[in-house]
């Protein structure tokens, strides 16, 4: 989120001394994979809320809920990072859908029955959210 340019420059400074304080205070300079694991609450919820509102933004149906924050940090704390390889088929029309996915970094390919390319999501698209709202079976091979 730092990286993408998601959080603003204070909020992104914040961040960086708060890893700066614990190496200078523990001569250690550890991060897990979730780089707000470590962040002290307030300033992990602010990132959440912060990327959250971003992102839920986006999504029709939580666009009006996007300012509230209990509601982006109840959907942020949902949120889990998948790293998928490619030519990896995320869901399959068809089947039972239990979640949604945003694209945060590269790109997905909705196929059609014949394994061609109907269409090309990039970071910021969303999928999934039809068999969740309608509980319908999965409509896209993704």
């Amino acid at each position: 989120e730092i990286a993408a340019g998601r959080l603003s420059k204070e909020f992104s400074d914040e961040v960086v001394q708060y890893h700066k304080h614990v190496f200078h205070t523990t001569g250690q300079f550890h991060i897990d994979e979730d780089l707000l694991a470590d962040l002290p609450v307030q300033l992990s919820v602010g990132v959440a809320l912060i990327t959250g509102k971003n992102t839920i933004a986006k999504v029709p149906i939580f666009a009006d809920a996007s300012e509230n924050d209990e509601f982006v940090y109840a959907v942020q704390q949902c949120l889990e990072l998948i790293v998928c390889p490619p030519n990896y088929n995320i869901i399959e029309a068809g089947t039972e859908g239990r979640e949604m996915y945003f694209i945060s970094s590269g790109n997905c390919c909705v196929v059609d029955y014949d394994g061609e390319v109907v269409f090309e999501m990039f970071p910021g698209d969303f999928f999934g959210e039809i068999a969740l709202i309608a509980s319908v079976p999965r409509t896209a091979t993704i």
